[in-house]
Order: structure tokens, then C-alpha cells, then sequence
């Protein structure tokens, strides 16, 4: 049953959690409105109390883009957690935003958001944007609702997408389907969990999925961090997973971000801490390779930066991550990843250690 305002239906629902992006947002929301569609969605902005200003800017961009004198839909109201507008965009009649301007910081006290959208949870779809990211593409939801609508087996639905560096003010073209658009559909591929655990299908800017009760099953509370790639694995559980050619967002790096500003070496140890999670909570063959992969990612960028000894250290730990059988599998692994002189030291560095 679609979301309802007066006589007008919610098809999709885009949830944009967003926090101190400022300089960013106004990117988002104006990829927001550009969406050129036959049905009428809503925009669930959530700003986690912002220290930027980002709320100011917000504000100013609703304020200026909306219809906030029609009282017969829109309306403002202050709550124990927040102040939320709601509103219809003047001219883009099919685009409805409902902003939350959260009083405290949810993130830092580790309590959940979702409570506050459950005003528009009925929807037939969810789309997906964090406040640091855009897209570029007015018919992005219309052609992913149209995949979905035509292809019952599917649930959920991504694109490719480019990325901007801000430092540099940089674009690089995303290479990575290529190869992969070569040998298959002109126009998307099909995914499944047997690809799922090798390419990064589904970041999140990109993806348009079911909405069902299916989603309050997932068994997050399993998880000390449950990352989009454990939430997208549950999803996938579900139906297969479709990515169009199209390029029809922008990913930004940027040093604030929450994932970007990591360090590469920082990426891959969360990586495996995810797949690992998903190993043991469901017994997934195909999430210990990822690990084991990120693992040898993790000790080949501790080696070379001449932290030689930190690589061998790894493969220690690791001891204490899994079962002795996938251990032995990991080492053999490893084993083949090392070249000859290295595998002289690895055994020295055993029998110092055993």
C-alpha cells in the first residue's frame, strides 16, 4: 500500500541521512528535485544536528523551493527530537521533502533514526542517498521503478556511477562493469550473492529497492556494525539484483566523509570485520572468501609500507578471527599470494612465534 497525502500516492521514498555537509547538500537536494517522474515521491532528509550550518542551509533551500503556504499539504512541527516541514515542491509537483532537524546527534549516542520516518514508510519503493553524494540523472528513479515494475524477480536495482575527488576537484570515470557490460545485457547486469561478494554491486547512492516487511526481518541486532554491505547482503537473500549501465550519480570523496575518510587499509579491515560477521552469523562460504581477500588486501599494504613484521602480525591474528579449518585455508592462501624469499621468513617468524 503506497504512502498517502490527500489524494496523491508515495512510489518511492528516498532516505538522505546527512551530517556537517554543508557544502554539500544543496548537490543532493537539487539531484532531488530534477527527478522527472509519473508518480509522486518523497525526500526524507535527516540532518543528525549538524555543528556546519548545514540545518541553515536546508532551510534556506526549502524555503525557496517549496510551497510552504499550502497548509492543505504542507506543515511545520516541533517535537521532543526535532522540527519537521514537509512540503511539495513548487514546480516539480511530484516532489515532496520531509525534513527532520534532529535537536541532538543520533550517531554519537548510537540511537537510530529510523523511527522518525515511519510517517512515510509505506512505500512500494526506497531509494537511497547520504548527504555528500548527488545524482545527475532526472529519469534515475523513473528508470529504476521501470526495471522493478518489469521484472518481478528482481528487488533491488543500481547504476553506475563516477566519482569526484574534492580535493582535487577531479572526476574519474568509473571502469569498473565495464569488462563486465561486454559480455552481458546491453543495458544492465544481473546480480546475485554469488557475485555479491566480489564486486561493489551496490553503493548505496545508486540503489532503488523493495519495500516489504521482508526489511523487518533483518536480523541486524546480530551485528556490533551493521554497514550497508551487511544490509544489502540480507537484501539479495531476498531477489536478485539488477545494475543498469546508465551513470547516473556522483560519488564524492572527501576527507569528512564518514567511509572516504578513512585510510584504504582502514577500508579493507572493516571490510573483512563485515564479511566475517555475516561468515558466523550465516555460515557463508562466500563471505569468508571476501574476507580472507581483504585479509591479504590488509597485509599486502602493510608490506608495502615497510611495515614488514605488522603483515606477518596479521596473519597471527587472524588465527583468532576464525575457525582452525578456515585458518589452514587461509594460510594456503597466503601461502601462494608470498614469493619464495617470503615464505622463508614467514616460517622463521612462526617458529619465533609458535
Amino acid at each position: 500500500m503506497d504512502s498517502m497525502i490527500g489524494s496523491f500516492f508515495f512510489k518511492v521514498k528516498v532516505n538522505c541521512m546527512t551530517y556537517n555537509h554543508s557544502a554539500f547538500i544543496t548537490d543532493t537536494m537539487n539531484g532531488f528535485v530534477i527527478q522527472q517522474t509519473n508518480f509522486p515521491f518523497v525526500c526524507c532528509i535527516i540532518d543528525d544536528a549538524s555543528s556546519d550550518g548545514e540545518q541553515d542551509v536546508i532551510r534556506h533551500f526549502v524555503s525557496e523551493n517549496f510551497d510552504l503556504k499550502d497548509v492543505s499539504i504542507a506543515y511545520e512541527k516541533d517535537t521532543y527530537y526535532g522540527h519537521v516541514t514537509f512540503a511539495q515542491h513548487k514546480t516539480n509537483r511530484n516532489c515532496y521533502f520531509a525534513v527532520v532537524y534532529l535537536k541532538e546527534n543520533h550517531y554519537s549516542q548510537k540511537k537510530s533514526k529510523a523511527p522518525y520516518l515511519t510517517e512515510w514508510e509505506d512505500t512500494k519503493y526506497i531509494a537511497l542517498c547520504e548527504g555528500d553524494d548527488y545524482w545527475t540523472e532526472p529519469l534515475k528513479l523513473q528508470k529504476q521503478v521501470n526495471f522493478l515494475e518489469e521484472h518481478e524477480e528482481y528487488i533491488v536495482c543500481s547504476h553506475d556511477f563516477v566519482k569526484f575527488y574534492q580535493n582535487t576537484m577531479t572526476f574519474e570515470e568509473s571502469s569498473y562493469f565495464h569488462d563486465c557490460f561486454h559480455m552481458g545485457s546491453s543495458f544492465f547486469l544481473s546480480y546475485t550473492l554469488d557475485e555479491y561478494f566480489v564486486k561493489w554491486w551496490t553503493q548505496p547512492l545508486t540503489c532503488l529497492y523493495r519495500n516489504g516487511d521482508y526489511l523487518n526481518s533483518i536480523p541486524n541486532t546480530k551485528y556490533k556494525h551493521y554497514r550497508d554491505d551487511i544490509f544489502f547482503y540480507y537484501i539479495l537473500k531476498e531477489g536478485k539484483g539488477a545494475l543498469l549501465k546508465d551513470v547516473m550519480g556522483v560519488y564524492r570523496v572527501h576527507e569528512g566523509g564518514v567511509w572516504q575518510g578513512k585510510q584504504v587499509l582502514k577500508q579493507h579491515e572493516a571490510g573483512r570485520d563485515n564479511a566475517l560477521a555475516i561468515y558466523f552469523n550465516e555460515n557463508e562460504e562466500r563471505a569468508f572468501r571476501k574476507a580472507t581477500r581483504d585479509e591479504i588486501s590488509v597485509m599486502t599494504i602493510l608490506w608495502s609500507e615497510q611495515h614488514r613484521w605488522k603483515a606477518f602480525k596479521e596473519i597471527v591474528s587472524y588465527r583468532k578471527m576464525v575457525p582452525v579449518s578456515e585458518y589452514r585455508r587461509f594460510l594456503k592462501n597466503v601461502y601462494e599470494w608470498l614469493s619464495g624469499k617470503m615464505k622463508r621468513k614467514m616460517k622463521a617468524f612462526f617458529k619465533r612465534n609458535a
